[in-house]
């Protein structure tokens, strides 16, 4: 029926919608739907890495057909090579189609795609075949003719050699680029519709944190963040929630700094629901020795940071790669829980 779950779930027509990265029939995940009345989950479509493609991302819904990013996709002999995809997948008859990347100079799409609403949808790419020294591409996909057209062929490493996450705010794509190691720790690259290409902000080890994950949500003017190290890398404190001002001078601005003792090292973006951020951490918290991580609360008008609930295996540990999402109840839902071991190592949804 599919296990760990790997990407936000979609919430439509009073259903959620997501996939995972392991089970079915082929062991490369399955796309499902999940009634929260009835409890019911449905298996929708077994995944496989040369049909359907694999590693499939967040998604999103444009008339009745879920949209989403397929990381890794080996299309047949003569088409390419394993490069990923756009899935698409017709949820009134079942049926679902491939925009294979495997003739591109493109490669491993990522992240949530964004809807242009004007029957294309813009996307991130987290490998280039061409040079190490480019750390993607941003690219524009039709909908109506199923092909995939490059707004801009590189995105140089020296940005972040890992890029997270697209979001479209004030007629700008804000991209969030990670990095590996602290001397390149990050970045907030901007791309406007005008076709020029800027990096605005820069991640570092004495002000802001190091290596964010996740995405930017907007609140009030700003876009927020998070980074998964702390100032320094101090083993204690692990990770920061940001403030990014889109107007120049495009400042970054540490608001918080995680600590052990009320979780740390976040795993996701923020959620906004009622004026303040939502969020899940991978370790801390307060379970005896061993901290499997925490949901938490952030106010931006106070920068008072809540822990709410603290995991601890059987509801669920350490989350990674996981979203929240504000269910229709008007509650924090967090969609993913993994804890990787032989324990726990399906994933739980509350």
């Amino acid at each position: 029926m599919g296990n760990s779950p790997g990407a936000k779930l979609l919430y439509y027509n009073s259903k959620f919608y997501g996939s995972t990265v392991y089970g079915g029939a082929n062991n490369g995940g399955v796309l499902f739907e999940f009634n929260p009345t009835s409890n019911l989950y449905i298996k929708l479509l077994d995944l496989s890495l040369t049909s359907t493609g694999t590693s499939l991302g967040p998604l999103i819904v444009k008339n009745g057909i879920l949209y989403g990013n397929m990381q890794y996709y080996q299309p047949p002999a003569g088409q390419g090579q394993n490069r990923g995809a756009i899935f698409a997948y017709n949820l009134s008859n079942s049926t679902y189609s491939i925009c294979s990347f495997g003739s591109l100079l493109l490669g491993e799409p990522k992240g949530k795609l964004v809807d242009n609403s004007d029957g294309t949808l813009t996307g991130i790419t987290t490998y280039s075949p061409v040079s190490t020294s480019i750390a993607g591409a941003i690219f524009k996909y039709n909908i109506a003719s199923n092909t995939v057209n490059t707004f801009i062929q590189n995105i140089p490493a020296s940005n972040g050699n890992f890029l997270q996450d697209v979001r479209f705010y004030n007629n700008n794509y804000h991209i969030l680029a990670s990095t590996t190691n602290n001397s390149d720790a990050g970045s907030v690259v901007e791309y406007s519709i005008s076709g020029t290409l800027n990096t605005r902000a820069t991640f570092n080890t004495s002000t802001t944190g190091t290596r964010p994950v996740g995405f930017l949500t907007p609140f009030n003017g700003k876009l927020y963040g998070v980074s998964s190290s702390g100032l320094f890398d101090n083993l204690a404190k692990q990770g920061t929630i940001v403030e990014y001002d889109p107007l120049p001078p495009y400042t970054l601005t540490k608001k918080y700094e995680f600590l052990a003792a009320t979780g740390h090292r976040p795993t996701c973006g923020l959620l906004l629901y009622n004026n303040k951020f939502y969020g899940l951490t991978q370790v801390g918290g307060t379970t005896g020795y061993d901290p499997v991580g925490v949901l938490y609360e952030f106010d931006p008008a106070t920068n008072v940071y809540t822990q709410k609930i603290t995991f601890n295996y059987i509801n669920g540990a350490s989350p990674n790669l996981a979203a929240l999402i504000a269910a229709p109840t008007g509650s924090v839902l967090p969609i993913k829980l993994t804890n990787f071991t032989a324990k726990e190592n399906a994933g739980t949804a509350h």
